[in-house]
């Protein structure tokens, strides 16, 4: 964090940045680039060298090289090599054209080999200076997030890859959350294709805390719903768990004050810290904590399912239209990563971890779209390709 301060104020921003807003006014993709600040990054991007033998090529050049590729939806290494060939390119990027430019095998080297552990430790790195330039801008990001899986449909012949009977894909699955506001991606997960959804949101909201994201609101479709991710929401995180619960929901009586109290009166001994309710004067809220500490998370989950399905009845239209617009926030945000990106189109790797690192370096070049536009202070718009060429 202690770079990240720093970098927060050392920055200068270019006072002829462009901010592209839609194709009418277009800006190309590297000299967007040319103005965008990775020195927060450079400890990590420098990892992956032994020596100095090896800075043949600028590593801060050859970053934006690989984001780049994204960006430009460059399919292979070659390509990329031949693209900057170009001197403009090269120069915008940060390269010396009076040296030669890094070979097809240099930069696939960069890329799979030297970053192969560093791609999640930069993806929560630049998420971080995200949060910390918009806060430093009065914006707090993070309060209200969505949280959904998407499919990524695998290449042939991938062993690693499940065949999903749902999508009806050979495929993997792409969890993110998602600031409802600015539709920036704050956390994420590869897995393989047909794992369940309910058992990854827990470990994707330990990610926003880990960043310093504290939200108040979490949002997501009933595949996610549980007692036991009702309960953890609401007891580890102090927040608000909003789901769909269907058409068949009705109030569970386990949920209620009385049969939190009875489960604990079960149960509090089961640790000898945990104390007796004459002892805590039936402090629900305690109990509620135990119980989720002990996996009693039934009871929990349905006090917390009581209270949505009151506020449903009390107010059912207003319930449904934060619901779904918070849900769409996400839905669009999967739909114009993938397309925009054409992510899909453009994979060329098999087995999990490639197809993982493949993800990384499309989440990275994304969210430096919005860091270049952070780091100049706009607020607005943040994730817009329009105008990018």
């Amino acid at each position: 964090m202690e770079v990240m301060q720093e970098c927060l104020y050392d920055f200068i921003p270019r006072s002829d940045f462009v901010n592209p807003k839609h194709e009418e006014s277009p800006v190309e993709i590297s000299e967007f680039l040319r103005d965008l600040d990775l020195k927060n990054l450079k400890d990590l991007v420098l990892r992956g060298y032994q020596n100095d033998y090896h800075f043949r090529f600028p590593p801060m050049a050859m970053i934006k090289a690989i984001i780049l590729m994204r960006l430009k939806k460059i399919k292979s290494f070659p390509k990329l090599a031949d693209y900057l060939m170009v001197n403009k390119h090269a120069v915008n990027l940060g390269f010396n054209i009076k040296k030669p430019m890094p070979s097809k095998k240099t930069l696939w080297h960069f890329a799979v080999k030297r970053l192969k552990n560093s791609w999640r430790t930069i993806i929560d790195r630049t998420i971080q200076e995200i949060v910390l330039r918009l806060r430093f801008l009065g914006i707090e990001i993070g309060k209200r997030v969505a949280v959904d899986s998407t499919p990524i449909e695998a290449l042939q012949n991938d062993k690693d890859a499940l065949y999903n009977g749902h999508y009806k894909l050979l495929m993997y699955k792409l969890f993110t959350a998602v600031d409802v506001i600015h539709r920036i991606p704050l956390a994420y997960e590869v897995k393989d294709g047909t794992i369940g959804d309910s058992e990854n949101l827990i470990p994707l909201l330990y990610k926003l805390k880990q960043k310093g994201i504290d939200f108040d609101y979490v949002y997501a479709d009933g595949a996610f719903e549980s007692h036991k991710n009702f309960a953890e929401v609401n007891i580890r995180f102090s927040a608000t768990f909003r789901t769909n619960l269907g058409e068949s929901y009705q109030l569970n009586e386990e949920g209620t004050r009385e049969g939190i109290g009875l489960r604990y009166e079960q149960n509090w001994n089961k640790a000898p810290h945990y104390k007796p309710s004459m002892e805590i004067n039936n402090n629900i809220n305690y109990m509620m904590m135990v119980l989720t500490d002990i996996g009693e998370t039934h009871c929990v989950g349905n006090y917390f399912r009581n209270s949505i399905i009151r506020e449903i009845e009390e107010s059912p239209a207003e319930y449904e239209e934060e619901y779904a617009s918070s849900r769409t926030s996400i839905e669009e945000f999967h739909g114009h990563f993938k397309t925009q990106l054409e992510v899909e189109s453009k994979l060329n790797r098999k087995g999990l971890e490639n197809v993982r690192q493949y993800l990384e370096m499309c989440l990275f070049a994304y969210l430096c779209i919005a860091l270049n536009r952070v780091q100049h202070g706009i607020t607005e718009g943040l994730i817009n390709l329009g105008g990018l060429v």
